[in-house]
């Protein structure tokens, strides 16, 4: 028996967290008292699941669809030869940190990051400045900074 609280508790300061209950098979090794407490992490991959590119949550820029009963129109930002180019993409699960990419976008691709206030003034085709690069999850991130005019 497995149950998952369906809404997270948040101390202010600190990260979410779900409160679980499991009930563990008993054994010879290990005892176990009321009120002992533990960390997990919870794989949530399906055995059956193929592996999708990754991309930090910044990255993502959503904007509203005209048609409200629609969902909102996700894209990300990706940097070719100084100049950025806007791909819709389709989103997968997501954690605090990363959100899996279904559609849109190669493993490998250079992605921008940023705050949504600095990704909503840009534009397919603006030249950018690479400012810092991290690669983690299988897909590159470059942070960028619009280029200055000549």
């Amino acid at each position: 028996m497995e149950i998952v609280a369906v809404s997270p508790r948040q101390v202010q300061g600190q990260g979410k967290s779900y409160p679980v209950k499991i009930r563990l098979d008993a054994s010879a090794d290990l005892q176990f008292h009321t009120g002992m407490s533990c960390r997990a992490e919870i794989e949530t991959r399906a055995s059956d699941a193929s592996a999708v590119a990754a991309v930090p949550v910044q990255a993502v820029y959503y904007e509203e669809s005209e048609d409200r009963s629609k969902p909102a129109k996700s894209s990300v930002f990706v940097l070719q030869d100084g100049r950025v180019h806007q791909k819709i993409v389709e989103t997968d699960i997501a954690d605090d940190s990363y959100i899996g990419i279904k559609k849109g976008v190669e493993v490998g691709a250079r992605i921008v990051t940023g705050p949504a206030r600095a990704l909503r003034f840009l534009h397919d085709g603006d030249r950018v400045r690479e400012v810092a690069v991290a690669e983690e999850k299988g897909t590159a991130a470059a942070a960028a900074q619009p280029a200055t005019k000549p």
